[in-house]
């Protein structure tokens, strides 16, 4: 599952990536999608750690929600509460590549969960094939 808001279509407009509060990814999301920018959280099922939840929706990429803006408008952003800052080169907010989002939009569309590699732990052995 994933939640995409794109009410505008900025088709033209480079997709960010926005730095969020702690588990501040959903109210963000809503909040820039109120101030009428296109935001893309993609989400991922895991079970909840109560067994009564049963499975849960969480962020894919947790801490970091997608936008679309013009740079010159980047304080629209950055007063969101909840928003930490935009992901920089440098100081300048550099935007996403502009094939690696449209992949990542259409896996979502095509694939109906996302689901993470698992984390490696500090130490372990690995084989990069």
């Amino acid at each position: 599952m994933t939640q995409v808001a794109s009410p505008h279509q900025h088709i033209d407009l480079p997709w960010y990536v926005v730095r969020v509060k702690a588990n501040a990814e959903r109210k963000v999301a809503q909040s820039l999608t109120n101030r009428g920018l296109d935001i893309f959280l993609p989400l991922h099922k895991r079970p909840s750690k109560r067994k009564s939840l049963g499975l849960i929706h969480i962020p894919l990429f947790p801490g970091y929600v997608f936008a679309r803006f013009a740079l010159p408008g980047s304080s629209i952003v950055l007063t969101c509460e909840g928003v930490v800052h935009i992901l920089c080169r440098g100081s300048i907010p550099e935007p996403v590549d502009r094939d690696e989002m449209r992949s990542l939009l259409v896996l979502s569309k095509t694939v109906p969960f996302l689901t993470p590699l698992p984390a490696f732990t500090t130490g372990q052995k690995v084989r990069i094939t």
